[in-house]
């Protein structure tokens, strides 16, 4: 039978949050759905997990074990196998809203559109809704085209936990993430779009975000550590803009540079904190000069950035110190200005 969803769930060393994340998928309509668990050489009890969960829904869950490649390995492994009309990533720590997700897939049979957009809440380790994010108020199932809610896609909050794509969109590009790195989900959410045309909103939340984990990618500290990786993912993003903002229209393009502007200035903003960081004023540094040789254009524009609560152009200034191989003394007094105010250590 074919099934209408199927869900790609990355696991690497989850023993501790895969059982929750695979029970809240455990609805009555879950004959309809295919989760696709990814080992990713895990070294805790993770495989173990996921095969007791496909021995007892063996027609649903299905165990995919493969050597650690890292987060889009197991994007690009689930996809070659996947079969769903639709298709969607869940994290291993994260988990689904039960009783909103058993209607979803009811929804989902009545639907034929290139994207499904759903609200999604942040949790913190106790199970607690810290925070709740909705994109659309005008009804549900309406179909409508990408143009006419453009804006709501480039609303930063507007990440993958909302996003189920039409398993199509992704074939026809032969769609594939990096491997080998982390921050991979910046590229679900950007050359897949450009294939979106129509859309359709349900406005009530399923994915339960866990933010506040330790060691998660997302904090602070993780993230200074591998910035290198999310250069690598910008970069390519970069590329992607090269080759499609030739042959896309004003609307798709629009999407495309305002899913930029939200990550090409943090990197420089990391340079801005971390001014006595070697590694990564030489990351930084690298970056900068890949950006150029990629696109000019866009990196004339991002020379103009500035930080929030000042009204001077740090990249422009940032650049001016590196490239005289001096120190600029407004750059660092800058930096300790911010590292002050966000009380983040040098």
């Amino acid at each position: 039978m074919n099934k209408i969803l199927s869900i790609i769930i990355p696991s690497y060393n989850m023993e501790a949050y895969l059982p929750q994340c695979l029970d809240s998928l455990l609805v009555d309509t879950l004959k309809d759905v295919e989760v696709l668990v990814v080992n990713d050489g895990s070294k805790d009890k993770t495989l173990e997990i996921a095969q007791s969960y496909h021995r007892r829904y063996p027609d649903s869950i299905k165990v995919i074990d493969k050597t650690n490649g890292n987060y889009g390995s197991c994007i690009n492994a689930a996809l070659k196998m996947a079969t769903g009309k639709y298709i969607k990533v869940l994290d291993a720590d994260d988990s689904f809203e039960k009783d909103n997700f058993n209607y979803f897939i009811s929804f989902l049979k009545k639907q034929d559109a290139d994207l499904i957009i759903s609200d999604y809440v942040i949790v913190n380790e106790k199970g607690e809704v810290t925070s709740k994010y909705s994109f659309w108020d005008q009804g549900e199932g309406m179909a409508i085209f990408f143009k006419q809610c453009v804006d709501v896609l480039c609303n930063s909050r507007f990440q993958m936990h909302a996003v189920t794509y039409r398993r199509d969109i992704l074939l026809r590009i032969n769609y594939k993430q990096l491997e080998g790195i982390s921050y991979t989900d910046q590229q679900w959410m950007y050359e897949p779009m450009n294939e979106v045309n129509t859309i359709v909103f349900f406005p009530k939340v399923i994915y339960r975000y866990l933010v506040g984990r330790e060691g998660q990618t997302v904090s602070e500290a993780v993230s200074y550590k591998n910035l290198n990786q999310t250069i690598q993912v910008v970069l390519n993003m970069l590329q992607s803009f090269n080759r499609i903002s030739k042959t896309t229209d004003k609307h798709h393009l629009y999407y495309l540079l305002s899913r930029l502007s939200q990550k090409i200035p943090s990197i420089y903003r990391i340079g801005l904190l971390k001014t006595k960081d070697k590694k990564i004023e030489e990351d930084v540094f690298k970056f900068d000069q890949d950006f150029e040789r990629l696109n000019s254009t866009l990196y004339d524009r991002y020379g103009c950035d500035k930080v929030a609560f000042f009204s001077i152009p740090y990249i422009s200034h940032w650049r001016e110190r590196r490239r005289k191989g001096k120190a600029t003394p407004l750059i660092d007094v800058l930096g300790k200005i911010v590292r002050k105010i966000y009380k983040i250590p040098d």
